[in-house]
Formats: structure tokens, C-alpha cells, sequence
């Protein structure tokens, strides 16, 4: 054998982080990797597919998975699984089934509380015809500036009572 294969080579430490940051992606679990949002689940199932679509929604509006970390990426999967569970809640209700309404309220308060942490915000979106320059808010507050009527006070003048 050769001295030189059987001598070991010691390599400088590497600092925890960039053992992270150069990790190979096939080390990881499916996960990590975003490949698997539902562990233990074949995600063909409805509310699995409507999970996975919030996922990807809230992440989207988040600017997209490369730029989230990975609490973002999670807080945004907690708002996806209330969210889908608020939604299987509402389902039964709309079918005339008795439901727990104090779950119902926790879940939408939790919805609120996970939202506001990862910096969704509600924001309207616009509608064609509506909020064009020249569509109809335009023309409703116009319409409003021109029915303004100006109303003067009036003016009473004291009488002097001719006492003093």
C-alpha cells in the first residue's frame, strides 16, 4: 500500500454556520426541502391540496421561499393549517351541523395573531372600472364635491337694552 493513502488528512474546524449553509440539499429531509409539506400524508385529500395551495399563497406573499426564513416559512405553514381548519369548522356550519364557536373564534383570532407576525397585511385589491383614474370612486367623489352646499351662519346682532 501507499504511505500516502493510508495517512489521514486534518482539516481546519468549519464554524457551525457554514456547515448549515453548505449542507447538501439530498442530506436534508423532504421538509426541509419543501418537498413534503404533510408528513406521513400522500396530499391528494382536499383539505390537503387547499393546505398546500395557502402555503404557497402566504409564502408568494411573503416574496417567495428563497427570501422567507425558515420561522417565516413555518409561521406561514401554522397560518395555512388554522386557516384550513377554520375553513372544514365553517363547512360543517353551512351544512347545518352543530359546531364549537368558541373554537371557531379562537382559530380566527389565531389567523389574525399569525398574519400580523409574518407581515401579511389585508390590502384591497383593486377592481377594474372601480379604482381607474375616472371610474366610479372618482366619479362618486366628484359628484360629491359638486352637491356641497355652503350654508352661512347667521349673524345676530345684539340689541343694546340702553341700561348702561
Amino acid at each position: 500500500m501507499d504511505a500516502l493513502a493510508n495517512k489521514k488528512v486534518r482539516r481546519a474546524p468549519v464554524p457551525p454556520t457554514a456547515r448549515a449553509k453548505d449542507r447538501k440539499v439530498h442530506g436534508r429531509s423532504k421538509l426541509t426541502n419543501h418537498r413534503d409539506m404533510l408528513p406521513n400524508e400522500d396530499g391528494r385529500s382536499k383539505a390537503a391540496r387547499r393546505y398546500r395551495d395557502l402555503v404557497n399563497a402566504f409564502l408568494q406573499s411573503c416574496g417567495g421561499v428563497e427570501l422567507c426564513s425558515e420561522i417565516k416559512i413555518n409561521l406561514c405553514r401554522r397560518l395555512a393549517a388554522v386557516t384550513t381548519q377554520s375553513e372544514l369548522i365553517e363547512a360543517r356550519m353551512v351544512d347545518g351541523k352543530q359546531i364549537d364557536i368558541g373554537l371557531l373564534c379562537t382559530l380566527a383570532n389565531t389567523c389574525m395573531r399569525l398574519s400580523t407576525r409574518i407581515g401579511l397585511d389585508r390590502v384591497m385589491k383593486p377592481i377594474p372600472g372601480l379604482h381607474d383614474a375616472g371610474g366610479l370612486l372618482d366619479q362618486i367623489a366628484t359628484r360629491q364635491q359638486d352637491d356641497v352646499v355652503t350654508v352661512e351662519q347667521p349673524v345676530f346682532e345684539h340689541e343694546d337694552s340702553g341700561d348702561g
